[in-house]
C-alpha cells in the first residue's frame, strides 16, 4: 500500500520546504564558491569561474552532494529532471 500527499497540493509544498530546509547550507559548506537558491521544490546552484572546467566541475560536485544529502534522509531525487546551464561573457 502506498500512502502520501498528492504532488502539488499546498500541504506537499510546505512539507518539502521543511524537509529540504538544510540542503543549500549542506552543499555550500562542501563545495566552495557556490550559492544555492531554491524555490518551492526547485533548486539552482550559482557559481562563477574563470575556467570552463571549473564551471563544469562545481555543478557536478553540487549534484553529488545533493544526492548524498537526500540519501542520508531517505529522500529520492529525480535525477532525470536535472539540467545545467552555462552562461559566458564571451
Amino acid at each position: 500500500m502506498e500512502i502520501g500527499i498528492p504532488q502539488g497540493s499546498q500541504v506537499s509544498l510546505i512539507l518539502i520546504a521543511i524537509k529540504t530546509s538544510g540542503l543549500t547550507a549542506w552543499v555550500e559548506v562542501r563545495v566552495s564558491g557556490v550559492k544555492g537558491q531554491s524555490f518551492v521544490d526547485d533548486l539552482g546552484w550559482v557559481t562563477a569561474a574563470r575556467d570552463v572546467n571549473q564551471h563544469v566541475s562545481k555543478p557536478e560536485a553540487c549534484a553529488g552532494e545533493n544526492i548524498d544529502w537526500a540519501a542520508r534522509r531517505d529522500l529520492k531525487l529525480d535525477t532525470a529532471k536535472t539540467e545545467a546551464a552555462l552562461f559566458n561573457l564571451r
